[in-house]
């Protein structure tokens, strides 16, 4: 029977076959599941939003902090007497570098475990099933690999090209470590 004849015979006799409704409440639940699919991933993205800028954030804070302590711990030490550089400057800046750098790796590591989520949300919402089709899909222009276990995401989280900057800072922290101690700079 159409389903047009069927939705008269319902409308004329006041009652729903059961086949109806059971095809009725399967296409409410698809429905319902892809609007929380929405929802989930707008939300998501939001997350992910935030930790991307707060991953900015920590690295200008860590620069303004390195500057700063330098500075401050510089005046100190000319104030008191000892003028010039000592070694606990640049151990000072190592471990401000270090600090800042594992907390950009963390937001790192949440951000890529959120795409990854993101993206089997979408691959779900696409399929329509509970089973990830193959293939990559791209997640706010970013491309998600499957990186395996947790050990490969953490590894790729401690280094990625995000992180370059630390290495930078900890590259010139240690160069002029080296003029200091070979009496260039004193």
């Amino acid at each position: 029977m159409s389903s047009y004849k069927l939705h008269y015979v319902e409308r004329a006799y006041g009652r729903r076959s059961e086949r109806t409704t059971r095809l009725e409440d399967a296409k409410d639940e698809r429905r319902l599941s892809r609007r929380l699919a929405e929802v989930q991933l707008g939300q998501l993205h939001e997350v992910v939003l935030q930790l991307s800028k707060n991953c900015f954030e920590i690295k200008k804070l860590c620069l303004t902090v390195v500057v700063s302590a330098l500075v401050l711990i510089s005046t100190l030490s000319s104030d008191s007497g000892h003028a010039g550089l000592d070694p606990a400057h640049f151990a000072g800046a190592g471990i401000v570098i270090l600090f800042f750098y594992l907390l950009d790796c963390q937001s790192y590591f949440y951000q890529e475990k959120l795409r990854a989520k993101m993206e089997d949300i979408i691959r779900n919402y696409l399929d329509g099933t509970n089973e990830a089709p193959p293939g990559r899909i791209f997640v706010l222009g970013v491309p998600v690999k499957d990186r395996g276990g947790l050990g490969s995401r953490v590894g790729h989280a401690l280094f990625n090209a995000s992180m370059l900057f630390y290495l930078l800072l900890g590259a010139i922290d240690l160069a002029v470590f080296c003029l200091y101690e070979c009496k260039y700079i004193g």
